[in-house]
């Protein structure tokens, strides 16, 4: 038993010792208030990203608006930022519902990947109900543009060259490339 004993508790705390020497972790968090929005109102978007680790790391950040049930609408948007050891961003801003988009359940999603590896990502739903007020799709898609590109930069982050997808039908596919 001892001869048991012995091997097992030197493994243990090397374990133990190995275990509190993380470099790095990625932590994210976003969230949407209020939880339900009416078109054409405001509602406030807050992004948080924290470095929990002991080194500096170099972080990619993406912000996406999905559909709840139909996938992306607006983004993926990206970009880089460096965090120092136990830096934390954070900010809160206000967005605006366009007219043209339709009532349903959506979710800004943040994903983030550390240099070191870790990654971690976040998802903040909210529902947008009918509003009073009309207004031209292509208003939809500015407005969804410019709010992914400012998260992005409200934490310091450098934008990528991405560009923003938009859904397309079949249709508006062939008509594009006669």
């Amino acid at each position: 038993m001892k001869r048991l004993l012995l091997p097992l508790s030197l493994a243990v705390s090397l374990l133990t010792a190995c275990a509190g020497l993380a470099a790095a972790d990625v932590k994210l968090r976003v969230a949407v208030s209020p939880d339900t929005i009416p078109q054409c109102t405001q509602g406030h978007l807050f992004v948080a990203l924290g470095n929990t680790g002991t080194k500096a790391i170099m972080v990619r950040v993406c912000f996406a608006l999905e559909k709840q049930g139909g996938g992306t609408i607006f983004g993926p948007f990206c970009g880089r930022l460096f965090l120092a050891a136990g830096e934390r961003r954070e900010h809160e801003f206000t967005f605006s519902v366009p007219p043209p988009v339709p009532a349903g359940d959506y979710a800004f999603v943040a994903k983030a990947t550390a240099s070191d590896g870790t990654s971690d990502q976040a998802a903040a739903p909210f529902t947008v109900t009918p509003g009073p007020c009309a207004g031209p799709p292509s208003a939809a898609f500015e407005a969804g543009d410019a709010l992914l590109r400012g998260a992005i930069q409200s934490i310091g982050a450098t934008p990528e060259g991405t560009t923003a997808t938009q859904p397309s039908t079949w249709g508006s596919l062939k008509i594009r490339y006669r």
